[in-house]
């Protein structure tokens, strides 16, 4: 049921992809300021992360989650209506807040709804509905964009969010997390803040987001600018990236979680994303790039993204899962500033060439770290 209202919610997933290039030629803004658009979500995402695990411990996942996912939802229906610069930064700083509550308070209950010998598995069924969502929406967003407008792409992301949080209300019972029962018992929880491994693996982790995230924001421009595909096509290439893990994450989680440990995969997936960013400096015909990016980007994110949720939810188990997750779900925001704001300002001084070979970088400066951290964890 929770990969069910997941699944609703990553359906309507149509705006971030497609953020970048509404700022740029719908509202004839610059490329530092599309960025700057950009990095507000994701300062938002990152004091919404903060705050969902905060209030996740305090009222409940449950709570938390119905809402962000309904006043979310309204939030980003009326973002449709923004046209002034600043004013739309301040517009998307405070919707994503709200919004990225979610992410601690869903990946809290994972622990809760799950054993702990199927965990791993379930964290990949929860991603399997997000990314069968991600598959979809972003194909109907561009649609919609080259379409009907933009401002029906916000209307519809919104409702979609207003609607997952509804089914969550009407169809999935509230259980009582392990750290409600703890501090009814007076039993102390460890602070991530004192768990140095965990926050070190953290930072390394910082390195490895911050590189993926350039599908989210300068990759859709090169799509667009250098191998001159249409929105509908760009958002056919997040279609691809979300089926590749609907298809294949759950069996090779599967498989992979009995032939190595978790770091040894997380390490894996972090060099595919690498190299996938080197593959797209490989000249060639834009469609054999846009497929060995895909398929690098797509496999690389299979590899890494659950073992690496694996290990937060693990380390939570010793402490107050909220925090745990929380600060875990505050990396992935922190990166949604750092990747525009580090994307856009490589690609506007010195071009896609150098900005994809300063990414793959990225990604083999935090598969040296994974690999130095591998025995703590």
């Amino acid at each position: 049921m929770l990969s069910l209202v997941m699944l609703i919610n990553r359906s309507g997933m149509m705006v971030i992809p497609f953020l970048t290039i509404y700022a740029t030629q719908e509202l004839q803004f610059s490329i530092i300021q599309a960025g700057l658009l950009t990095g507000s979500f994701g300062v938002g995402s990152l004091v919404g992360s903060w705050t969902g695990g905060w209030l996740s411990d305090r009222i409940g996942y449950y709570k938390v989650m119905v809402i962000s996912l309904i006043f979310g939802g309204a939030g980003l229906a009326s973002l449709a209506f923004y046209k002034d610069f600043y004013t739309l930064v301040v517009a998307i700083f405070l919707v994503s807040t709200v919004a990225d509550m979610l992410r601690p308070a869903m990946f809290s209950s994972v622990a809760v709804y799950s054993k702990p010998e199927n965990r791993t598995r379930a964290i990949s069924l929860v991603r399997m509905a997000i990314n069968l969502g991600i598959s979809v929406g972003p194909a109907v967003g561009g649609f919609i964009a080259g379409t009907a407008g933009y401002m029906w792409l916000f209307l519809v992301d919104g409702f979609t969010c207003i609607i997952a949080g509804l089914f969550l209300l009407y169809f999935l019972e509230e259980k009582e997390t392990k750290e409600a029962a703890k501090k009814e018992s007076g039993a102390p929880s460890f602070s991530v803040y004192k768990d140095t491994v965990f926050i070190v693996f953290l930072l390394i982790n910082l390195l490895n987001l911050t590189a993926f995230f350039q599908i989210l924001s300068t990759v859709p421009l090169y799509f667009e600018r250098v191998l001159h595909m249409t929105e509908i096509q760009i958002g056919l290439f997040f279609t691809l990236n979300g089926l590749i893990i609907f298809l294949f994450e759950m069996p090779f989680v599967y498989i992979m979680e009995r032939r190595g440990s978790s770091v040894f995969w997380v390490i894996t997936g972090a060099l595919m994303i690498g190299f996938g960013y080197y593959f797209l400096n490989i000249p060639g015909h834009w469609l054999l790039i846009f497929l060995g990016f895909s398929l690098l980007v797509g496999f690389g994110e299979i590899f890494n993204f659950p073992f690496a949720n694996a290990i937060a939810l693990n380390r939570g188990e010793k402490g107050s899962m909220g925090e745990y997750m929380g600060l875990y779900t505050m990396i992935f925001a922190a990166s949604f500033i750092l990747a525009p704001l580090f994307g856009t300002n490589i690609l506007d001084q010195y071009g896609f060439t150098v900005l994809w070979i300063l990414t793959g970088s990225l990604n083999l400066l935090s598969v040296i770290g994974f690999y130095w951290i591998r025995k703590k964890i």
